[in-house]
């Protein structure tokens, strides 16, 4: 793919990624639900607005979970994002979401590292796209290291041989690192097609290329196959 076209996201926008596990069968409403939130301040008003919500977002379903949510959320800066989440009505909208869990929600506050996008946001981002939300854990101290080795495979088919490009490569992605973490990285990668997909993750060159990122990682990655629902941006 071209370099650079456009970040999905800047790396100086402040942002959150969030896992919610919805009570059984409850998906679909703690998806429209979360939907509704990024558009009005508070429920009982929904002609409020919240200045300092999110400006770039993207709802993610699992292919084989339909009551779980994958969220990453970008906010204009560090005062914003923390008048956003210093207001008692957030938390009140916050009360709302968590009356349709199974369980408490993870949450881990980050930051853009590198971002790249075909498609120009995150709200034009193909509901069709496949695409894979990742967790890595770097050994300590290999935190870098693992965020410009993954960035570069981006570009390249293979480490030995950088000129070389992959075709069926993610067209859309964004890798975060925790603001209290730096050997964690988290990423979301979207793909051209269910075909680019497949064919990317059957290539045994891409098979090698993660062995590379593996040997930086103090544990085996997290990777959840995903689709798009909702966004903007």
């Amino acid at each position: 793919m071209t370099e650079n076209i456009k970040e999905l996201a800047k790396t100086t926008q402040p942002g959150t990624v969030l896992k919610f596990q919805a009570q059984p069968g409850k998906g679909n409403d703690l998806f429209e639900l979360t939907n509704k939130l990024h558009y009005m301040k508070t429920l009982a008003d929904p002609t409020q607005k919240d200045p300092d919500g999110p400006t770039d977002w993207i709802l993610c379903r699992p292919d084989d979970d339909s009551d779980v949510l994958w969220a990453m959320e970008f906010y204009k800066d560090d005062d914003s994002m923390n008048r956003h989440f210093s207001d008692p009505v957030i938390d009140e909208n916050h009360d709302d979401i968590i009356g349709v869990m199974g369980g408490a929600p993870m949450r881990s506050f980050v930051y853009p590292v590198y971002s790249n996008t075909q498609k120009g946001s995150f709200a034009d981002i193909d509901l069709s796209q496949p695409a894979t939300m990742l967790k890595f854990q770097a050994k300590p101290g290999k935190g870098d290291e693992l965020f410009e080795l993954t960035n570069k495979l981006h570009y390249m088919k293979t480490v030995d041989d950088p000129t070389s490009k992959d075709p069926d490569g993610p067209t859309d992605w964004i890798m975060c690192r925790p603001k209290d973490d730096p050997d964690t990285l988290y990423a979301l990668e979207f793909y051209k097609d269910a075909a680019s997909f497949k064919r990317h993750f059957d290539d045994d060159t891409i098979d090698e290329n993660h062995d590379h990122i593996i040997s930086l990682m103090a544990a085996m990655p997290m990777r959840i196959n995903v689709h798009k629902v909702y966004a903007a941006g």
